[in-house]
């Protein structure tokens, strides 16, 4: 797991230098292709920033999707619909996947803690995978008072069935 560093070069040494972090996570997908469900419930990006209750800046997201149990093919070649991937401060599940997002009240104070919605339209076929990805966010995120994860869930935005299926995020 990725962990930045904040005092690995000096104030003269940080000018001209990118010191970045690449996070891999992994998400099981069990919502059923209707457009608007909760495609996997939130998912612990641990090690998100640097310090406890600290910020970054999310820059890209790709993610692949490697296997489909439901598809004929068994792979994930065939998922090629979009959908929008969430990031927020608060470790609360958003509710049932395959329902649909704001269906219980009682979540409603779980959204203040939301730093971005990125949507993620643009997929390849891969072979086997299927393929996303997402560049030049530059959103702001920021964790929650005394740790240094973030989370993540994602909304179906299309009736692709990802039932079954893996999805690793980076």
């Amino acid at each position: 797991m990725a962990q930045t560093e904040l005092h690995k070069y000096t104030v003269a040494e940080k000018l001209n230098k990118m010191d970045v972090d690449i996070i891999d996570i992994t998400a099981t997908l069990t919502t059923d292709g209707t457009s608007g469900d909760l495609m996997f419930d939130v998912t612990e990006i641990a090690n998100a920033v640097a310090v406890n209750a600290g910020s970054g800046i999310l820059q890209s997201v790709v993610a692949v999707i490697s296997d489909h149990a439901t598809d004929e093919s068994g792979d994930g070649a065939n998922i090629t619909g979009d959908w929008k991937l969430v990031i927020t401060s608060d470790s609360t599940s958003i509710g049932s996947t395959s329902d649909a997002i704001g269906g219980d009240a009682s979540v409603v104070t779980v959204l203040d803690a939301i730093c971005c919605v990125v949507p993620i339209t643009y997929v390849t076929d891969h072979g086997n995978w299927g393929v996303f990805s997402k560049q030049n966010i530059g959103a702001v995120v920021k964790a929650a008072s005394g740790t240094t994860s973030l989370y993540a869930y994602g909304i179906t935005n299309s009736t692709n069935d990802y039932n079954a299926s893996t999805m690793r995020l980076r």
